[in-house]
């Protein structure tokens, strides 16, 4: 029996070895105290200190969230906008289908047909916010070019929304000889003035 202690049997190489001793002098395997950190709980401990004060394997491996921004999601969310010269093609073909409207009304009323003159008077005034806002998202124009209108959030717009952004648009023709539109050309979103104040854009499908 080894002095102040007693013998026990080293389990690397199964030599009598000291009840006192810590490792085993022939291997140098250890004997007594707590079994050494694993590589991954130290590393994983050292690199989250907030894992270092919970107890068990779970919070030590506990591994940090992260927060994703408005930012990121913008970037993620990936979205095609539609510029200038596409829309301007949509808008072309929309002034088409307005004329048409026009002259129809026209000929209904020289021809005293006053209902149907009434229904295309109203059709031509609603034409933009009616479409705009409809399950389609897009006038005649925007559908043929494979564009729609959403929300800042890629979401169809309200009635009232289409219907603010059709007077934003008269206003900014009015006050801004057309800057606004050009504003299309060159912006982050490629958003004219009045997509800007109606909080609207116009992506490809």
């Amino acid at each position: 029996m080894a002095e102040g202690g007693y013998e026990i049997v080293c389990n690397g190489c199964r030599a009598s070895v000291s009840s006192l001793a810590e490792r085993c002098p022939d291997c140098g395997s250890r004997l007594l105290g707590a079994p050494e950190p694993s590589p991954m709980i130290t590393m994983s401990a050292a690199s989250h200190p907030q894992a270092a004060g919970s107890s068990g394997l779970a919070s030590a491996l506990t591994l940090p969230v992260t927060r994703v921004g408005p930012s990121s999601l913008y970037k993620a969310a990936a979205m095609d906008f539609a510029g200038f010269w596409i829309r301007l093609l949509a808008y072309v073909i929309d002034v088409v289908v307005l004329f048409i409207l026009l002259v129809l009304a026209d000929l209904a009323i020289r021809l005293a047909v006053d209902p149907v003159a009434f229904v295309l008077a109203i059709a031509t005034l609603l034409y933009f916010p009616a479409m705009e806002s409809s399950r389609g998202q897009g006038t005649v124009g925007k559908r043929v070019c494979g564009l729609i209108v959403t929300d800042s959030h890629m979401r169809r717009i309200s009635f009232a929304r289409a219907l603010g952004r059709l007077g934003a648009r008269v206003i900014v023709s009015a006050l801004t000889f057309g800057i606004g539109y050009l504003m299309v050309a060159f912006t982050d979103r490629k958003r004219g003035l009045h997509d800007m104040l109606a909080g609207t854009l116009v992506l490809h499908r």
